[in-house]
């Protein structure tokens, strides 16, 4: 009788984890936990749902059962419970590796994680699946917190705002860089980001003279042209390690973009000067005309970017000077 009791005493660690996760996914699914969204996977994943209902309704579920075992003392139930969840986990944790990983739900993922671990220890479990079980777990959750970290390092802008309109990549050695900075860089109320990508030593030692310049109230756009004018007697200039460091998450991101010549324009949008406005158009998005009468007009092939014949890039290595 006495080994009864205990083996249907309440198991207070998993039952208070399992609250913890029935008030968060409870919160996600009601739209009031908007602060854990710090990746765009959470844009990505809220919206699937399954005959209606958000997948976050499913881990309330989940957890406030898993709540009710824990509290009746039925343990061997609730770890088939949270079994089962972890394997459901895992396969939702290696969607998100392959497409965008979602912080908000990595939280609910550590939850079922934590419930399933002390439930097996609780239970005094010696059963290699559940072991093997965890070990594929740790192995799906962990690169989703690579991902989350890379994501919310993001990338360092030399100027612009945080949230632009466009990011501009450049290089200070690239002759069309230049002429692309010159372009856009005049403006200084525009909402462009410009991030620098350095593909060589003198590359990195331009951008910390940028940098310098514009730490002593320079505006971006003068120092880009003073550092990039010809110098007689060039001057070593010492590079932070910090800075280093930003230049190349930059390039790995420009990498993980899949460019390979600069400069990258990257824009939030369509600008309106590659649209045509038409009288007869009344409302919305106004429609492209073709700027070319020769092109031919097949439907195998529409213009979509008018005044837009060619682009230009430096490719490779910044030393070989790319066309103008």
């Amino acid at each position: 009788m006495f080994e009864q009791s205990r083996k249907n005493r309440v198991a207070w660690i998993p039952a208070f984890l399992a609250l913890t996760g029935l008030t968060y996914s409870t919160l996600q699914a009601l739209g009031k936990a908007e602060s854990f969204c710090i990746t765009t996977g959470c844009e990505l994943f809220k919206d699937i749902t399954i005959q209606g209902y958000s997948l976050w309704w499913f881990g309330s579920a989940f957890f406030a059962f898993t709540l009710l075992l824990c509290l009746a003392g039925r343990r061997p139930i609730a770890l088939a419970v949270a079994t089962l969840a972890l394997f459901i986990d895992i396969l939702l944790l290696v969607f998100m590796a392959f497409t965008a990983p979602c912080f908000a739900c990595l939280v609910a993922a550590l939850l079922i994680a934590l419930i399933f671990y002390s439930l097996y220890r609780d239970t005094g479990a010696r059963n290699r699946r559940s072991s093997l079980l965890l070990t594929v777990w740790l192995f799906a959750f962990c690169p989703n917190i690579f991902g989350t970290l890379n994501e919310s390092l993001g990338v360092w802008a030399i100027a612009g705002p945080e949230k632009a309109d466009m990011q501009v990549f450049f290089s200070p050695s690239c002759p069309v860089c230049l002429a692309t900075i010159e372009r856009f860089a005049v403006n200084p109320d525009a909402r462009i980001a410009f991030i620098p990508v350095a593909e060589s030593e003198a590359d990195i030692e331009s951008i910390a003279r940028i940098s310098n310049s514009m730490q002593e109230g320079t505006s971006f756009y003068i120092a880009f042209k003073r550092t990039t004018r010809p110098a007689e007697n060039p001057v070593s200039t010492s590079v932070p390690l910090a800075l280093r460091w930003d230049l190349f998450r930059n390039k790995a991101r420009l990498g993980a973009l899949g460019a390979t010549r600069i400069p990258v324009l990257v824009t939030s949008g369509v600008p309106r000067s590659l649209l045509d406005a038409s009288p007869s158009f009344d409302g919305g998005i106004p429609p492209i005309q073709n700027s070319t009468p020769s092109m031919p007009q097949s439907p195998a092939f529409q213009p979509t970017m008018p005044n837009i014949e060619q682009f230009a890039g430096c490719g490779g290595e910044a030393a070989p000077p790319c066309p103008q």
